[in-house]
């Protein structure tokens, strides 16, 4: 018994925990529903609320099965990490830049920006990776919320030059993301919502390449 529980310890410790943030220095952008989606795409993964507004700890609430949801202020992020034993988690950080959201960045293995293409959104946007950059840590960007008629084409042109990767699959925008989300589930929960589901699988992998790459 006793060396069974030396193995399992060793096995944790060399066990690899990819840290990923949700981020935007603007609120309204659709953070948390792509953080929700993400945790339950990522398999076993810990969600973790930073958002003051707690919708996602009200989304873990409704839900009836993983991932665990964690609602905690980013100053307390750091003594938190550690203790976790999954091989995701996901920060849903704060809509606006709170105590503690730039050290929260700084934990991170990578920093998914998510930004709708709107023209307050893109106003903030620079501010948004500016702010991002000040964590050295990779940052990567998805664009949320197109309108299910845009060229994708088009939209992934106008952030080609922002010197960021930008994922080359776009998140459109469906009522259905919101409406599920409400009832403590996403798109992967609902056999009928395919293409939703497909959709973000290949986010959840160009994110992985991404962790791979960096």
């Amino acid at each position: 018994m006793a060396k069974s529980s030396s193995n399992k310890t060793q096995t944790n410790k060399d066990k690899t925990t990819y840290k990923i943030a949700v981020f935007s220095g603007k609120g309204g952008v659709g953070k948390s529903t792509v953080s929700a989606i993400l945790s339950v795409a990522a398999g076993n993964s810990v969600l973790i609320d930073c958002d003051p507004q707690a919708s996602l700890s009200h989304w873990g609430d409704l839900r009836d099965s993983d991932p665990e949801v964690i609602s905690l202020p980013p100053t307390r992020l750091k003594s938190k990490l550690p203790k976790l034993d999954h091989d995701y988690v996901i920060v849903d950080t704060p809509g606006a830049l709170v105590s503690g959201t730039i050290d929260a960045l700084k934990l991170m293995d990578l920093i998914i920006v998510v930004t709708p293409i709107d023209t307050f959104e893109l106003a903030a946007l620079n501010d948004t990776l500016n702010t991002a950059e000040v964590a050295r840590k990779p940052i990567a960007l998805i664009i949320n919320r197109l309108h299910p008629q845009a060229n994708a084409e088009n939209a992934l042109t106008m952030f080609s030059e922002l010197g960021v990767p930008v994922c080359p699959v776009v998140i459109r925008e469906r009522a259905i993301h919101r409406h599920l989300l409400t009832e403590g589930k996403t798109c992967f929960d609902k056999k009928s919502e395919s293409k939703a589901s497909q959709e973000l699988t290949e986010v959840w992998a160009w994110i992985q390449e991404q962790l791979a790459a960096n």
